[in-house]
């Protein structure tokens, strides 16, 4: 037994045990159907797939590379008579396939100024912002359209971060204390008041799974951050941006006011505009969130680097003057 080669089978798809099993002689498939615990629910009734290694080929050359079984299952996931007595072989694979029709309820919420908000089944895969809407019972009279926006959640690859982290590893040298922050779930800017106007055109957007559509009240400040002398929330009125971030105290002397952009409540992003001596700041509304970036900070020469650097420059006047010299001569 020690020099004969493990035999096994392999099940998967829409079983309740899918994996690797042990090879018994004689052992038919419904044997393999009941050790891996039965069909799902979302289990296909067309048809079940059977790959079978290729083996008595005797030194025929051939495009082939497995022969392939396929037995019907009936509405009630019971196998059918051949499907029963079919006699597995070594190393056969089989495949219960999923419903073409099988769908999984898929949730999404609406949150704030709606009639009835709270969590909704997507009814279908074509359904859109404003049918959310419609289904949340319509917008109350507090509804502020232009701060609507869309959260959606973000499904991290697996592979994709490990990949990442390998790729960081040979980049620096303490590979330990390599941490990649994931993010979960981002804001999707939309404009709701040109959705409910013209809705199922493109600016209505097909909603997805774990979407959270957030319809706030009228918001009556604006936040401003970064370089400002005193960050903080300035009571929203109807002025320019200069007027916000004078009531932050002004821009620091290490401000970038010429980067400075803005993030609508909605999630879209308007940046400030130069055009030669000019600059034209976004237009500021309320809810929104103003943002100063630094400059960059400059790195002070060490004394090391001033004699090399001092050195360097010495040298380079000597060449030039000998050069100068030889040129009159």
């Amino acid at each position: 037994y020690d020099l004969k080669e493990t035999y096994s089978l392999q099940i998967e798809g829409e079983i309740k045990k899918p994996g690797t099993y042990p090879f018994l002689e004689n052992s038919t498939l419904h044997d393999l159907i009941v050790m891996a615990g039965g069909f799902l629910e979302s289990a296909s009734i067309s048809h079940i797939e059977i790959a079978r290694r290729l083996k008595d080929v005797k030194d025929s050359i051939t495009d082939q590379t497995a022969e392939i079984y396929t037995f019907g299952v009936s509405e009630n996931l019971s196998l059918s008579d051949s499907a029963n007595k079919f006699i597995l072989k070594p190393f056969d694979r089989v495949f219960v396939r999923t419903s073409p029709g099988y769908m999984v309820q898929k949730m999404v919420r609406i949150e704030g100024e709606v009639k009835y908000p709270g969590s909704y089944s997507i009814k279908s895969k074509s359904e859109t912002v404003s049918d959310l809407v419609n289904r949340g019972g319509g917008l109350t009279p507090e509804a502020y359209l232009p701060g609507a926006h869309l959260v959606r959640q973000i499904y991290t690859d697996p592979q994709e971060k490990k990949r990442m982290i390998e790729q960081l590893k040979q980049q620096v040298s303490d590979s330990t204390k390599i941490e990649i922050p994931v993010e979960t779930e981002q804001t999707v800017g939309i404009d709701l008041k040109k959705v409910l106007r013209k809705p199922h055109t493109f600016d209505d957007l097909i909603i997805q799974e774990g979407d959270v559509l957030v319809i706030p009240k009228e918001l009556q400040t604006v936040q401003v951050n970064g370089a400002v002398l005193h960050p903080a929330a300035v009571h929203y009125k109807n002025r320019s941006f200069r007027h916000y971030i004078s009531n932050a105290g002004g821009f620091m002397e290490n401000a970038k006011g010429s980067k400075s952009y803005v993030i609508y409540a909605n999630g879209s992003v308007n940046r400030t505009k130069n055009f030669v001596f000019f600059k034209k700041y976004p237009k500021i509304e309320p809810g929104a969130e103003i943002i100063v970036p630094k400059k960059a900070e400059r790195e002070k020469m060490s004394p090391q680097e001033a004699v090399g650097l001092a050195s360097a420059i010495s040298s380079a006047a000597l060449v030039l003057v000998t050069v100068v010299n030889l040129i009159k001569w």
